[in-house]
């Protein structure tokens, strides 16, 4: 299954109402989740990222997110992708590719 990352920009005051966002998630399904922030000159961005997640998964998170007033004026960004290799940051380790 795929990984998603869902992102938006935010209001850095809305940080404990995403949190609490989260938190209802949480309580909802059984999931995954790291949330990031970055902040620069700019708009503040946030990113949810769920690990090894469905479609339908994800369909839901988006139905929930809808009646969450946090994101009443804010665009999610939804994407997946798909894990090609990963690895151990270690001098001499090998990328392991997903697919051999």
């Amino acid at each position: 299954m795929p990984d998603a990352f869902v992102w938006y920009h935010a209001d850095a005051c809305n940080e404990k109402d995403i949190l609490k966002w989260l938190e209802h998630l949480a309580e909802r399904l059984t999931l995954n989740i790291r949330l990031y922030r970055r902040s620069n000159d700019g708009p503040t961005t946030y990113m949810e990222a769920y690990e090894h997640i469905g479609a339908e998964t994800l369909a839901e998170i988006e139905r929930l997110a809808a009646g969450q007033n946090v994101f009443a004026d804010i665009r999610r960004h939804v994407e997946t992708f798909d894990l090609l290799a990963h690895t151990s940051c270690a001098p001499g380790r090998a990328l392991k590719r997903t697919d051999s």
